[in-house]
C-alpha cells in the first residue's frame, strides 16, 4: 500500500470508529437497564476507542500532509480535504478526550 492509501485507510477509519462510538452511546443511553457496572465499563471502553480513533486521525493527518509536501503529484484538492478534515477530527477529538479523561 502507498503511503497516500494508509492515510487515507487511517482518517476514515478513524471517522468510521467514531461513528460506529456516537451509535454506542446512543444505544447505551436509550438503554432501560443501566447497572452501575455496566455504564463504568462502557465509558471505560467507549473512552478508550476514542483515543484509538484520536491517533488513527492524528497519524493519518500526519502521513497524509508528510506526502503531500514530499511528493507534489500527491496534491489533489480531494486529499488534501481529507487530511484537513483529519487534522479537525484530530484536534477536535483530542481536546474531547483530553476533558474526558482529565475531569
Amino acid at each position: 500500500m502507498t503511503p497516500r492509501r494508509v492515510a487515507m485507510v487511517l482518517i476514515a477509519g478513524g471517522y468510521g470508529l467514531l461513528g460506529a462510538i456516537v451509535a454506542a452511546v446512543r444505544l447505551i443511553a436509550s438503554s432501560s437497564r443501566l447497572d452501575v457496572g455496566g455504564v463504568m465499563a462502557s465509558t471505560i471502553l467507549l473512552g478508550s476507542a476514542g483515543v484509538l480513533a484520536g491517533v488513527a486521525l492524528l497519524i493519518g493527518s500526519l502521513l497524509g500532509t508528510h506526502v503531500m509536501i514530499t511528493t507534489p503529484p500527491a496534491r489533489r484538492i480531494g486529499f488534501a480535504l481529507a487530511v484537513i478534515g483529519g487534522w479537525i477530527g484530530a484536534v477536535f477529538l483530542g481536546w474531547i478526550l483530553w476533558g474526558f479523561w482529565t475531569g
